[in-house]
């Protein structure tokens, strides 16, 4: 109860009724008088009116903005798409991990709150939300909860699009268009990225294309860089590394012109990673070398920890084991002091540890790394990966 209270600035029975309102809704659990719980789910209400509509509106955007702060603690180097991202005060997070350790009990909660505003048509807190929600739950390898993310902003753009007073001016102003427009294809990029995860190919490659139609009509070069980059690394995990190398090239000629030196790295630790599969080793580690380079000088550490992981795949792949060790080991130290959020991340490097200690003779540590690899990818819900980790393990 004073949490609501301080959430609203108001006296104890307007928190109480608006408390109340919460319960009535299935958004809160009251255990004991004056306690109160969020629910595991909560349901649509289709916009029920009430006396405390405007209050149980501040209460929830006050979830709103604690997701998106948990969000910018758990990755503060993303490009964002909500102004909410440009008005977070004070840190509310020390760290990603307590960011994750909010979340991650409540994240059933959040999926069900973000259903909740689109049935009651406040489709602007709905896309901040569902931003929010995309990148948390992508650090818990929750890929489907992604998707209706994504999915779900989609659809409150284009009723936003057709509501007056929205971004300002009329339905075909200039400005109005390109807000949509832009907003548009970043989020069928989150789309694509999360379809691609969980291996609909066909599904990611049309999300890219209509993001990409947006991005020409823009003429808005960031957009059809990011989308190039997509469309790379989705040919990647296809096997067309030979298409990758070619799309990811393409987006370096745009990053370039634009200069965004995040944007770069990644690229190049995308295509040293392409480059890597082709067997062009030394092309590779200048790409990979490039990258990490360029993500301390941002003072990304995680993206830097992903930078070494491909460095040392790429040694393991080069038959160099020996090599691989530093760079992974200093990614999984790295990644480790992160504690949460980062499972997926984790499973990689012990996936290319176990490789490398196999090949050095160290069979008792090959095995711990393995046995560690195979948990992460579960944690990260990654199931797909863990029984190709198992069955290759195997056979070997």
């Amino acid at each position: 109860m004073e949490l609501l209270r301080a959430v609203l600035d108001a006296d104890e029975p307007t928190a109480a009724g608006v408390a109340a309102e919460l319960v009535r809704h299935d958004m809160l659990v009251m255990p004991a008088p004056g306690r109160y719980l969020l629910t595991e789910f909560a349901t649509g209400i289709g916009g029920a009116a009430s006396p405390d509509t405007g209050a149980v509106k501040a209460a929830i955007s006050w979830f709103v903005d604690q997701a998106v702060a948990a969000d910018r603690a758990r990755d503060r180097y993303a490009a964002k798409v909500s102004p909410a991202y440009d008005t977070i005060g004070a840190p509310k997070f020390r760290t990603p991990a307590d960011a994750m350790a909010w979340y991650t009990p409540h994240h059933s909660w959040f999926m069900a709150l973000l259903n909740d505003l689109v049935d009651r048509k406040w489709y602007e807190l709905s896309i901040t939300l569902a931003e929010a929600v995309f990148g948390l739950a992508g650090h818990n390898g929750l890929h489907r909860d992604q998707v209706d993310a994504a999915t779900h902003a989609v659809h409150s753009l284009n009723a936003l699009y057709w509501k007056p007073g929205w971004i300002g001016g009329d339905a075909e102003s200039d400005d109005r268009t390109r807000q949509y427009d832009l907003r548009f294809a970043r989020f069928k990029m989150k789309l694509a990225s999360a379809l691609r995860n969980l291996g609909d190919l066909d599904g990611a490659l049309v999300a890219l294309e209509e993001a990409e139609e947006r991005g020409r009509a823009l003429a808005d070069v960031r957009v059809l860089a990011a989308v190039a980059r997509g469309r790379g690394w989705l040919l990647y995990t296809a096997g067309d590394w030979v298409e990758a190398e070619r799309e990811l090239r393409r987006a370096r000629v745009l990053d370039d012109a634009f200069g965004n030196l995040r944007r770069i790295a990644l690229g190049k630790r995308r295509l040293g990673a392409v480059l890597s599969r082709l067997g062009r080793f030394e092309e590779a580690l200048a790409e990979l070398d490039g990258a990490a380079a360029a993500m301390l000088e941002l003072g990304d550490h995680i993206a830097h920890a992903r930078v070494l992981t491909e460095t040392g795949a790429l040694f393991v792949a080069a038959d160099e084991p020996q090599k691989a060790i530093a760079p992974l080991t200093t990614a999984l130290a790295t990644t480790e002091h992160e504690e949460a959020g980062c499972d997926a991340y984790l499973a990689d490097i012990y996936r290319y540890l176990a490789q490398a200690h196999k090949h050095l003779n160290d069979p008792s540590y090959a095995e711990h790394c393995f046995t560690k690899a195979v948990e992460h990818y579960r944690r990260a819900h990654r199931d797909t990966d863990a029984a190709a980790v198992e069955s290759t393990w195997h056979e070997s």
